[in-house]
């Protein structure tokens, strides 16, 4: 199957959607499918899809966090880490899936405060390196301690980043 253009009206969509505060999950999954129709799309498809992706990393970088999730986003979120990451005991799974991850996720999983979207990342699945953009989530804890992620495959999250929110967040929280 190959896509030959992105409409307008698809491009004045995305557009639209970059300007919104929260993005809901169709948002991130219809971004997603753009981005990920590239490799069955002509050059001129690929170079608008390109320039979209681009807008939104630039308007990432000049927001002071991510783009906010909704309520019900956020509330899945928080229950599948919890459920996936914390045995039934409270302690932290030794499971494969889960092996990168420690104390400090831990920490930020058992305070948590919020979840942001902060793009997507080009991950590669399979050793053929088929690679799909995925959603890249900010866990963030009360503390202001964060980490992004993203999932691997089924039910695998990967780790992608650290830090510590440096917003007008962290003085409402101290």
């Amino acid at each position: 199957m190959s896509y030959k253009t992105l409409t307008n009206r698809n491009k004045k969509l995305q557009r639209e959607r970059m300007q919104l505060q929260t993005w809901t999950k169709s948002d991130i999954l219809a971004f997603a499918k753009m981005l990920n129709s590239m490799r069955y799309s002509d050059q001129e498809r690929r170079s608008d899809i390109q320039e979209l992706h681009d807008e939104l990393v630039k308007a990432l970088d000049n927001m002071p966090g991510g783009y906010k999730i909704t309520e019900e986003q956020s509330q899945f979120g928080i229950d599948w880490l919890k459920k996936l990451v914390f045995t039934k005991r409270g302690e932290i799974s030794k499971a494969k899936k889960v092996e990168n991850f420690g104390e400090h996720e831990a920490a930020i999983i058992k305070n948590f405060l919020k979840f942001e979207f902060m793009g997507f990342y080009e991950a590669s699945f399979n050793a053929l390196g088929d690679a799909h953009w995925v959603p890249v989530y900010r866990t963030i804890g009360k503390d202001g301690h964060y980490f992004d992620y993203f999932c691997a495959g089924w039910k695998t999250p990967q780790i992608v980043g650290y830090g510590q929110v440096k917003t007008k967040l962290q003085s409402v929280l101290k």
